[in-house]
């Protein structure tokens, strides 16, 4: 079992407060993320979890065993870093073998481990290698590998992708959703790129400013957003927040703000919206139009391959029945 309990969880750095009350259940099995812009603590609550950072106050248990003052190598837990931090003297054996050496595990077990992970992770080739000598995809593997050799409960993941290319991002998103099948652990996740968060997770957390916003299922967080924020921070391109002045034809009592995603809103000749395109998109089995409305409010919208949309053109738009999100004064969302 690998399930974490945190309970009114509080961090500082002097009199600047970045994590505020936190309180969230991570279960057992689970591939949990974080997300949020930068500066929210969502590093800061994974390095928390990790024992990197020392908490202000609250608490963290694993399995039910309060491990809020442990010392990370007590904690039953690895991290894999953004920057892979792989010794570059040493060969990726040695360096997935690493934490067995610290722990003085028997070489001959070691060894067995080190290959049993090499073979997971398709590193087998390479074990003779030093990093410099592996691509960015192979290294974060190595990371990776470091982290499964501990045999931990649970693996805490921070930015591992952010610096890899676009094809390398996907290849490595796919390779670490097997990984997590294959190991039946529990995998604590923290990116900036809400298109990860929404391809990996089984439960993503909304931070902003150190508090906890939302948690839920991705399309949970999609198509049930508790306000303005996290509408627009799930979902890509982000939603269009349009005023409400600018709407005619929708129930909006009480409402300030009217949200539309992209694939929403649809060219229509008597649609009730009106804008100038500023530019298209052309993408191949998509295009996205972006039209500004006459208060200067730009909007994005999803156009099929084949259209007739051109810049500096006016656009009549409709929104799809029933996917208008009204957002109130205090930006949460109007039921």
């Amino acid at each position: 079992m690998a399930a974490i309990t945190i309970r009114s969880l509080n961090k500082a750095y002097g009199k600047q407060r970045v994590l505020h009350d936190i309180d969230l259940d991570i279960a057992d099995n689970s591939f949990v993320v974080f997300v949020g812009p930068s500066g929210c603590g969502k590093s800061t609550l994974l390095r928390t979890i990790a024992g990197l950072e020392e908490k202000e106050s609250g608490s963290i248990a694993l399995d039910g065993r309060d491990i809020s003052d442990d010392a990370p190598v007590d904690r039953d837990v690895a991290m894999v870093f953004q920057s892979y931090a792989l010794y570059p003297q040493m060969s990726v054996a040695e360096n997935i073998a690493f934490p067995l050496s610290v722990a003085r595990t028997d070489k001959a077990e070691a060894d067995r481990k080190v290959r049993d992970v090499a073979e997971l992770l398709r590193l087998t080739e390479y074990l003779e290698r030093k990093p410099a000598a592996l691509s960015g995809g192979q290294r974060q593997r190595v990371a990776i590998g470091r982290a499964i050799v501990r045999e931990p409960k649970v693996f805490l993941f921070d930015e591992p992708l952010s610096n890899l290319d676009a094809e390398l991002r996907v290849e490595m998103r796919l390779q670490i959703a097997q990984l997590r099948r294959r190991l039946g652990a529990t995998f604590v996740y923290v990116t900036h790129d809400q298109v990860e968060a929404m391809t990996l997770a089984d439960t993503i957390v909304v931070l902003r400013a150190g508090v906890i916003e939302q948690v839920g299922a991705p399309l949970d967080l999609y198509h049930r957003p508790a306000n303005r924020f996290v509408a627009g921070f799930i979902g890509s391109p982000r939603m269009n927040f349009i005023p409400v002045a600018e709407v005619s034809g929708l129930e909006l009592k009480g409402a300030e703000t009217v949200g539309v995603r992209p694939e929403h809103l649809h060219p229509d000749p008597e649609g009730p919206l009106v804008g100038t395109v500023r530019s298209v998109e052309n993408l191949g089995s998509i295009s996205y139009a972006y039209a500004a409305l006459p208060d200067e409010t730009l909007l994005t919208v999803t156009l099929p391959p084949e259209h007739d949309v051109a810049v500096d053109q006016p656009l009549r738009l409709s929104i799809q029945p029933g996917r208008a999100f009204l957002f109130g004064r205090d930006g949460k969302t109007i039921a």
